[in-house]
């Protein structure tokens, strides 16, 4: 199947393993160019490896999307290997609490609204400029059904997912007239 991304330049959080992981290949099998990262250097060497054919159209590099400067230098560094170019951002970051809201503590609050939160504004900073410069710009937050469907031992992850899906609807509002596209993509 040809999806038009042949040439094209996308960036993918979280790509070591995997959603992450399978979106980038999907992505490199299609053509494109790829740039993911990750927070464990050895997961992330083990994850390129594996990719076989296409690792020249692959950058990689460790990152915590909750880091704006580490995300930005990141970008910059991805986009100027892979041709100085970026058409599309994939917003993968993520992970799940197990616990009641009796098992919650604040501190979980605030780490999974960061997390979530930050792996979607943190690369759009950075990624904005050469976005807004594509003729075909997308930006693609993956969620999970739980924005929708909550389920109890799931509070603070189905509460931030829910607020991501609103967010991915209010970006779309906005970045409209710059020529990019925003999506929620709900799995589960």
């Amino acid at each position: 199947m040809d999806l038009g991304l042949a040439d094209r330049t996308v960036l993918v959080t979280g790509g070591s393993s995997g959603v992450g992981l399978a979106t980038v290949r999907a992505l490199l099998d299609e053509g494109a160019r790829v740039a993911t990262c990750g927070r464990d250097a050895d997961r992330l060497a083990k994850a390129a490896a594996g990719l076989g054919a296409g690792r020249d159209r692959l950058y990689t590099g460790v990152c915590d999307v909750r880091d704006a400067d580490a995300v930005r230098d990141f970008t910059e560094r991805a986009a100027d290997r892979l041709g100085g170019r970026l058409d599309g951002l994939v917003n993968n970051a993520g992970q799940s609490r197990m616990k009641t809201l009796d098992e919650t503590t604040g501190d979980d609050w605030r780490d999974e609204l960061e997390l979530k939160f930050a792996g979607v504004l943190h690369p759009l900073a950075a990624a904005r400029g050469r976005l807004r410069a594509s003729d075909a710009a997308a930006i693609v937050n993956v969620n999970a059904v739980l924005a929708k469907q909550p389920e109890t031992r799931l509070i603070t992850t189905s509460a931030a997912r829910a607020g991501i899906l609103n967010l991915s609807a209010s970006l779309a509002r906005e970045l409209a007239p710059e020529g990019i596209r925003v999506n929620s993509v709900c799995l589960g």
